[in-house]
């Protein structure tokens, strides 16, 4: 029996160590096409890196026999602004307070997303789905209430869904700052999707979808809302009394400020910012 040198051992050892890395480098490389052949496929229209975003997104197969979108789909600008502007929000949430107004989006989301959707829809194609994200940037006297919604959207035939999937949800955190902006809109906690239906709408497989018909006429409808609330007005007989309330006064805003502080409704940190906000205006 021959006895193999130490020389010869740390060869062998070596040897087996080089095919042991082989081994793992292959799984790896096998895992990264694997992920890469899973993975979505988006193609941003647009983007702030933050909240603010329209990109398409390529589907898998069950969301591509589930839709059954008809893209590209060629709509005028103005068509989607009278399409946004009629999207509203239950009326249910006004009664209770839980929003001022039933619009879902505002004048300036409007402006933001009519031309990105129009671009987006004319570039889709029959494998892609449009995701909206927008976030509504509305102050709350001392304190910030801003709103994210987010929205997947789609033609099939002559319709354009909008299935909810965050509804004007309330971001926490520190979000200015840099950071994991998706684990912020992960947290976020939005109203429960409840929309009205009007004319030329209707729910799609469920209450957060809602289906608009093409060959609707949304802007004649809001037209002629508008004119039936003015006509309204002239032939009330009630006088309105318009009451102007003063601005509020510095001193006024350091008081309200200093009770939310003792209420625990905002951090010490938060107290000294918005305080030194108020002292710079002076």
């Amino acid at each position: 029996m021959t006895k193999q040198s130490p020389a010869g051992d740390c060869f062998a050892l070596l040897a087996m160590t080089l095919n042991f890395m082989k081994k793992i480098l292959l799984i790896c490389v096998v895992y990264l096409i694997s992920a890469t052949a899973v993975a979505k496929k988006s193609t941003y229209i647009y983007t702030d890196h933050r909240f603010n975003f329209v990109k398409l997104e390529a589907m898998d197969k069950d969301e591509l026999k589930k839709l059954e979108v008809n893209h590209p789909l060629i709509v005028s600008q103005e068509q989607v602004r009278s399409i946004l502007k009629e999207i509203k929000l239950s009326r249910t949430f006004v009664v209770k307070k839980e929003t001022e107004t039933q619009d879902i989006f505002d004048e300036s989301a409007v402006s933001f997303i009519a031309p990105k959707l129009v671009e987006a829809l004319s570039m889709a194609t029959d494998k892609d789905k449009i995701t909206v994200s927008y976030l509504t940037k509305d102050p709350k006297f001392v304190l910030r209430d801003d709103r994210l919604t987010i929205v997947t959207v789609w033609a099939h035939v002559n319709e354009l869904h909008f299935e909810f999937q965050k509804l004007l949800a309330k971001l926490e955190g520190d979000y200015d700052k840099r950071g994991d902006f998706s684990r912020i809109i992960a947290r976020s906690r939005g109203l429960r999707v409840s929309l009205a239906v009007r004319d030329g709408q209707a729910y799609g497989r469920g209450t957060d979808e809602l289906v608009v018909d093409l060959n609707h006429d949304f802007a004649k409808a809001a037209a002629e809302t508008a004119d039936a609330s003015e006509g309204a007005s002239s032939n009330e007989t009630i006088k309105e009394i318009i009451v102007t309330t003063p601005p509020i006064t510095a001193k006024e805003r350091l008081k309200e400020l200093e009770q939310l502080k003792e209420d625990g409704l905002i951090t010490e940190k938060e107290y000294k910012k918005k305080r030194k906000d108020i002292l710079k205006g002076l």
